[in-house]
């Protein structure tokens, strides 16, 4: 048999091989291309499927170390409530020292000011220099002492 007799029917008529028909010689080649086409996206789904639990073991590995981290900082935040501890770590970590009450420095508003602001709150007529001529009384610096909080202080008056 030659080569080109390999992909025939073999079926001699006469002296001339019969080559296969060519609805036989499409289905075949289809059958194959077919095949060929499954066996490619099999490898393809098994390479992915491959890459997809190297990509879980990886995050496995992350959610476990997350996990003890997690685990930690329960650890940490138990012993942050005993005072104690909490006054250890404000000293070692945070470099707090402890609050002397001597040294202690009070704020207080000076007396002209005091007066200024007692007087607008008083006289409803009164306005100070900037203040818009259509402003009701001194609802303008009520409402900027409360934002800054020093109409509070001057209500409630300074104990000495």
């Amino acid at each position: 048999m030659s080569r080109s007799t390999f992909f025939t029917r073999c079926a001699p008529a006469g002296r001339a091989p019969k080559p296969l028909p060519v609805r036989n010689l499409v289905a075949v080649t289809l059958l194959f291309g077919a095949l060929l086409c499954f066996g490619l996206g099999h490898l393809t789904l098994r390479f992915s499927l491959s890459d997809l639990r190297i990509e879980t073991i990886r995050l496995q590995g992350v959610q476990d170390n997350l996990l003890s981290e997690i685990n930690a900082l329960r650890g940490q935040n138990e012993a942050l409530k005993r005072p104690e501890r909490l006054y250890e770590y404000a000293r070692l970590e945070l470099g707090m020292i402890p609050y002397r009450t001597a040294e202690r420095e009070v704020f207080q508003m000076p007396m002209d000011v005091y007066q200024r602001y007692e007087l607008a709150r008083v006289s409803p007529g009164a306005t100070l220099p900037g203040a818009p001529d259509s402003a009701a009384g001194a609802l303008w610096l009520e409402r900027l002492s409360e934002r800054f909080g020093l109409i509070s202080q001057a209500l409630a008056g300074e104990k000495k």
